[in-house]
């Protein structure tokens, strides 16, 4: 099976595609395991999140909340590393494993994007490459805060949108709702790939060629799909957080930030 890459006579298998995007992640996985070496300083919200993270691992997360003054941050980095702190892994070696690991999909993502918008693989794998060797993306994969797991699920959510706009396609449409409410769940700012995917809809409408009605179809069918899984996981985190301090919810912050009112959500 071979796939054209449009690039004269050259043209990629499946199997090479996968070969390459697995050189990749591990190309970007070594520059970050190395860059950790060099980090002798935890930032000090770093700190915060670390202690959050033990004490929900060790007592709950009612008691992690009662004890501390993150109620309104979003709760999945903390989580995370809680997960490893119960298994007996320090938590620092949990917070490098998460960045590090999540960190080196981001170049992949950005082959998904370069492939969707040029269509060419050796545009794409040189995106890839640029990306995987950027150094402030391999600095935050190393730091020990919430960007170094945000950065990855925000870009391969963009990624699964960019697919789904070229491909037409309810699954990477799902997919992308899936890891835009995760990078919410990890900073509120995920949320604003909600209404940038409706005002993309609604450009489609007025300037895609095609049929109207088909392509109204498509748009209300997509929406209602990405609104429904967004809203139904957050508010299953937020049920898994009831009767815990935490504040945290994607509508009700993002929201007063919009209004203008930031000091009700600092």
């Amino acid at each position: 099976m071979h796939i054209s890459s449009k690039i004269g006579v050259n043209s990629y298998s499946l199997k090479q595609v996968t070969l390459g995007l697995v050189g990749v992640y591990a190309f970007s996985f070594i520059l970050r395991w190395l860059k950790q070496y060099e980090m002798l300083i935890i930032d000090p919200d770093s700190t915060r999140y670390i202690d959050l993270a033990k004490r929900w691992a060790l007592h709950g997360a009612a008691y992690a909340y009662d004890h501390c003054d993150l109620m309104d941050i979003p709760p999945l980095y903390s989580y995370l590393i809680s997960v490893g702190v119960s298994y007996g892994i320090d938590p620092i070696k949990v917070g490098m494993i998460v960045g590090i690991s999540c960190g080196a999909f981001i170049p992949i993502a950005v082959f998904l994007i370069s492939y969707s918008i040029f269509n060419r693989y050796d545009y794409s794998f040189l995106a890839s490459f640029l990306a995987s060797i950027q150094p402030y993306l391999i600095l935050t994969s190393v730091r020990l805060l919430r960007d170094a797991l945000y950065l990855p699920l925000l870009t391969v959510g963009i990624s699964f949108a960019c697919l789904a706009i070229k491909n037409k396609s309810f699954l990477y449409w799902l997919l992308f709702s899936i890891f835009i409410t995760l990078a919410s769940a990890t900073r509120i700012e995920g949320i604003v790939m909600v209404p940038i995917f409706l005002i993309w809809g609604i450009l489609d409408l007025l300037f895609e060629t095609g049929s109207f009605l088909v392509k109204l179809k498509y748009f209300a069918l997509s929406s209602v799909l990405v609104i429904v899984v967004f809203f139904s996981l957050t508010f299953y985190i937020r049920f898994n957080l009831s009767g815990t301090k935490a504040t945290w919810g994607n509508t009700d912050l993002i929201s007063l930030k919009y209004l203008g009112r930031p000091h009700l959500v600092e």
